[in-house]
């Protein structure tokens, strides 16, 4: 009977279908815009945000996507206070709705660093964030930007992004 355990315990359901978010950008600048900001759930049923960015800026990297997990557990939540005042937003102290959509085109620069997970893996972290572009909030285009943003992500190839 012990042999039928120590089998049993060499399987383990593998999700390969998240390979592909596990891309990390080689340390260094960049400009990102943030394409999609989610609510999402850890394996362990934790509570978390899912952004994915884009690169616009090196053009090496261009088009490049990773996505960051934001745990809601220390570490997690410092980066995520971290990327929203970086990009501009006000964070309260205590627990507060967050519009996941509000964050979703916004631009920045941040420098990438990669860490090792605990369980091996490598993990991406931004550092130094600032706004990129025209992302000062002016509330009068604010709400003008709302309404265009669904559709514009499709088309709008870069015409934003150049600032040189």
């Amino acid at each position: 009977t012990t042999m039928a355990t120590v089998t049993a315990a060499k399987k383990i359901i593998v999700p390969w279908d998240q390979a592909s978010e596990g891309y990390v950008l080689p340390e260094g600048k960049y400009a990102l815009r943030i394409a999609e900001a989610r609510a999402g759930q850890a394996q362990s049923g934790e509570q978390r945000v899912e952004i994915q960015f884009v690169v616009l800026a090196p053009e090496k990297h261009k088009g490049r996507k990773v996505t960051i997990f934001y745990n809601f557990n220390a570490p997690g939540l410092r980066a995520l206070r971290e990327l929203l005042q970086g990009i501009g937003f006000e964070v309260p102290n205590k627990a507060a709705a967050l519009n996941l959509s509000k964050l979703e085109g916004k631009t920045l620069i941040a420098e990438a660093r990669v860490q090792e997970g605990k369980q091996g893996g490598k993990f991406q972290i931004l550092q130094n964030i600032k706004p990129y572009g025209k992302n000062e909030p002016e509330p009068e285009e604010d709400d003008v930007e709302e309404d265009v943003v669904g559709d514009d992500l499709e088309e709008d190839d870069d015409l934003e992004f150049d600032d040189d």
